[in-house]
């Protein structure tokens, strides 16, 4: 099956079950040129009504495996979930929402796609070592922390 295709699938997918508006899909290859994110959220109101717009580099999603697409929507579904859009821009404020869209996916992934988790666990601890943006360390070294201390139990 064409990734691209795959990703709008489960997008909506999804969306249907976490019961969310559907986003709206938008190529943008622009993202990932200047830093790692391939899938990013915008979310604006018209006339009280709330639009979401998901932008998506197509070169990523071809070049990552099915376990890392699911990854990545159900991390920006989290955000809409938990209406992140609407906190003030803040360092504690983003990491708590990177926090909890991170735990959020990885909770569906678990449910979801077990087979997934471990390649889940091991894409986070790689994006701690790569990203120079301490939001993220923090946010993921804590939910990492928290993760393998659950599995120990």
């Amino acid at each position: 099956m064409n990734k691209i295709k795959y990703f709008k699938d489960n997008v909506k997918k999804y969306a249907k079950l976490l019961k969310i508006k559907e986003p709206y899909l938008k190529q943008d290859n622009r993202l990932g040129k200047y830093y790692v994110c391939c899938v990013e959220i915008d979310i604006w109101k018209d006339n009280n009504e709330e639009f979401t717009l998901l932008r998506y580099n197509t070169n990523h999603i071809k070049e990552s495996d099915k376990s890392n697409i699911i990854h990545l929507i159900l991390h920006e579904l989290g955000h809409i979930k938990f209406r992140h859009h609407y906190l003030k821009h803040t360092l504690t404020n983003t990491i708590n929402s990177e926090y909890e869209a991170e735990k959020f996916a990885l909770a569906m992934i678990k449910k979801y796609h077990p087979n997934y988790y471990k390649r889940a666990l091991c894409r986070i601890e790689n994006g701690i070592k790569q990203t120079k943006k301490t939001q993220y360390k923090i946010a993921f070294s804590k939910l990492l922390e928290e993760e393998y201390e659950s599995e120990n139990k």
